[in-house]
C-alpha cells in the first residue's frame, strides 16, 4: 500500500493475549475501511501470541514487530515512530474494534479538523457473549462547554480516541516508558496540556474487555505503580506550568485509583500493602499542597477516612478472612483466626 495512501495506523501493543489475540487482528482485518495500516508490537510474549501474529504477516497492511519484553510504554512508543498513517488508533491485544470503527472515526475527525475526537466504547466482562451497551459519558456538556474536558473520563483512556499524527509529532508526545500504570492518562494530559483540539463522536466504536487476567491493574502493585506515574507527571516542565486547580483535578484522578484498588482488593492477603502503597501515595500528594487545599478534593477527604478506619480496626474489629473460611478478631493489633461454622 502507498504509505500515502494510509488513513489510518493501529497500534496494537501484544503481551502474552494469545487467548484474544485473533479477534482482536480479526476486527482490524475486517475494517470497513481498506486505507488502514496495523502495527503490532511483540513485547516479549511466552504464550502462543507470537504463533496468532504469524498468521497475520501475510496481509501487506500488517506488520509485526518482535522485541524483548521492555513494557508497553515502548511498544507503542516504537510503533508511533514507524506510524505512516495520517491519524493513529491505539487497540489494546485483549479488546476488538466493531467494524465500521476506523470508518467512523476518520470520517468524524478529518471533516471537523480537530487534533483528538473522542469516541465511545462499550464493555465486554468475562464470558458474556452480548456486551453492555454505550457507556454513559458526558458528550453532550463537552459540546456545550468543552473546558468540561477535564472533568469526564476522557483524559483517562487513549484507545477511545482517534489522534491527528502531526499533531503528536509536533508537540513531541510520547508515552513515558518508566510508567507501568496511568501512561495513558499522562499521553491524555500531555496532549491536552499541550493544546490540542478535540471533537466528539457520542457512538460505539470499541469493545473494552473488562478483568482479563493481563491487565496490570489487576496487580497489588497498582498502587506503587501509580505512584511512580504521578511522580514522573509532577516533573513534566507542562505540569508545573498549569494552575493548581488543574493540578488538584490530577491529584484526585490518582487518589481515586488508590480508593478503587483498595475497594477491589478489600478482601485480599495483600490489603496490607496497599494501605502502605496508598499511605505513601498520601504522604506526596501532602508534599505537593498544604491539607487545606487538598481537603477540597472529595477522594483525598475519602482516602484519608479509609486510613483513619484501619486505625480503628487496628484497635478492634471482626471480618471474614479473604477466602470466607474464617472470622479473624482484631484487638490491639493481634490476630485471632476462628474456623466458621
Amino acid at each position: 500500500m502507498d504509505e500515502n495512501a494510509i488513513k489510518v495506523s493501529i497500534i496494537v501493543p501484544v503481551y502474552n493475549v494469545g487467548l484474544y489475540l485473533d479477534m482482536c487482528l480479526s476486527s482490524v482485518h475486517n475494517q470497513t475501511l481498506r486505507e488502514i495500516e496495523c502495527i503490532c508490537v511483540n513485547d516479549g510474549s511466552t504464550d502462543n501470541s507470537s504463533e496468532i501474529l504469524d498468521k497475520y504477516k501475510k496481509y501487506d497492511n500488517f506488520i509485526i514487530i518482535t522485541t524483548t519484553n521492555r513494557g508497553v510504554s515502548t511498544a507503542r512508543n516504537d510503533a508511533l515512530k514507524i506510524a505512516r498513517g495520517e491519524y493513529i488508533m491505539f487497540l489494546d491485544g485483549d479488546d476488538y474494534l466493531l467494524p465500521e470503527a476506523c470508518q467512523k472515526a476518520y470520517e468524524k475527525i478529518s471533516s471537523v479538523q480537530s487534533d483528538i475526537c473522542v469516541f465511545n466504547f462499550s464493555e465486554q466482562c468475562g464470558n458474556e457473549s452480548i456486551f453492555n451497551n454505550s457507556r454513559k459519558r458526558q458528550f453532550d456538556k463537552m459540546a456545550v462547554n468543552p473546558d468540561r474536558l477535564v472533568y469526564t473520563d476522557f483524559l483517562v483512556y487513549i484507545w477511545d480516541k482517534i489522534w491527528s499524527s502531526s499533531f503528536l509529532k509536533n508537540a513531541n508526545v510520547l508515552f513515558q516508558e518508566q510508567c507501568v500504570t496511568a501512561e495513558d492518562m499522562i499521553f491524555n494530559w500531555e496532549c491536552y496540556l499541550g493544546g490540542a483540539e478535540y471533537s466528539c463522536l457520542n457512538e460505539s466504536l470499541y469493545v473494552y474487555r473488562c478483568g482479563t487476567a493481563q491487565q496490570v491493574t489487576n496487580s497489588v502493585d497498582c498502587i506503587a505503580n501509580d505512584l511512580i506515574s504521578l511522580k514522573c507527571l509532577c516533573n513534566l516542565d507542562l505540569y508545573k506550568s498549569i494552575e493548581d486547580d488543574l493540578k488538584l483535578n490530577i491529584l484526585s484522578r490518582f487518589l481515586g485509583g488508590a480508593l478503587y484498588y483498595l475497594r477491589k482488593y478489600e478482601n485480599s492477603k495483600e490489603k496490607r500493602k496497599l494501605y502502605q502503597d496508598s499511605q505513601s501515595l498520601i504522604d506526596y500528594v501532602e508534599t505537593l499542597f498544604p491539607v487545606k487545599d487538598l481537603a477540597k478534593i472529595k477522594n483525598y477527604r475519602r482516602l484519608k477516612y479509609y486510613h483513619y478506619l484501619r486505625i480503628i480496626e487496628f484497635i478492634f474489629s471482626i471480618k471474614k478472612s479473604w477466602d470466607r473460611k474464617y472470622k479473624i478478631f482484631t484487638i490491639m493489633g493481634l490476630h485471632f483466626k476462628i474456623k466458621r461454622q
